[in-house]
């Protein structure tokens, strides 16, 4: 059983800062039919991303997001987020947020630990499986 992994970019208004909608056009011979998607971009967004199984094996999950050094860099680099800078982003909020959103996982919705990393209800029951 094969399960792609995917991802979920979270953003709170206390973040300031700009979030970028866009379509993308897609070439559907190559994309399962499907012609379009939609994109989001801002250098505060919180990503959290589920890992998939392949050949048997899930991956980590993990939370990702820049940090105001990060994203400078990025940003004096050529990378855009649209017109918006990275100035307009409250980063200790998103650092904030992450913390938060971490523990809840790791300490209060994990059934079980694997090293330092919280094993989710689901994840557990995969293993069981294997």
């Amino acid at each position: 059983m094969n399960q792609k992994p995917c991802h979920t970019r979270s953003f709170l208004f206390n973040f300031g800062g700009k979030v970028v909608f866009q379509k993308v056009n897609l070439n559907p011979k190559y994309c399962a039919g499907h012609s379009f998607r939609y994109r989001t971009a801002g250098w505060g967004l919180v990503q959290l991303y589920f890992g998939g199984i392949q050949k048997g094996t899930l991956s980590y999950s993990h939370i990702g997001h820049f940090n105001q050094k990060g994203a400078l860099k990025k940003e004096t680099g050529g990378t855009k987020n649209g017109n918006h800078t990275v100035d307009e982003w409250n980063w200790k909020e998103i650092r904030k947020y992450s913390r938060k959103l971490k523990y809840q996982i790791h300490q209060k919705m994990s059934v079980k630990k694997l090293g330092s990393m919280g094993m989710l209800n689901g994840a557990s029951k995969l293993e069981k499986k294997a």
